[in-house]
């Protein structure tokens, strides 16, 4: 009887050492993690998102994008008055933008369809 718990105890501490938790990544997720990567890598203080039928924006102001945050899937950027879910992203591109002070620094350009 001695040796059934014995068994069972270290049976059980070995199931318990081979179970892991893995942490499962959503697509909006991924979006996230890969954007924050290319914000990371590119020294980048801007970003600028459109939409297909919102046209990009031609008059800058030298603080437009400074300022954003991502949260559950969506990203929030600072001055542009939408919420933009990450899910719709169509693709991003890092380039200088011409700001209305004369400036042309570089930003994320994010490009979501409708």
């Amino acid at each position: 009887m001695k040796d059934i718990r014995l068994f069972t105890v270290l049976l059980l501490l070995l199931l318990s050492f081979s179970c892991t938790k893995q942490t499962v990544q959503t697509p909006a997720d991924r979006i996230t993690t890969e954007l924050q990567k290319v914000i990371k890598d590119n020294n980048i203080h801007r970003i600028i998102a459109w939409t297909d039928n919102g046209g990009f924006p031609t008059n800058i102001s030298p603080t437009l994008g400074t300022t954003w945050s991502f949260s559950n899937g969506f990203i929030s950027i600072q001055n542009q008055l939408q919420i933009f879910n990450l899910l719709y992203l169509n693709y991003y591109d890092v380039a200088k933008v011409m700001v209305n002070d004369g400036t042309n620094p570089v930003a994320l350009i994010l490009h979501f369809k409708n």
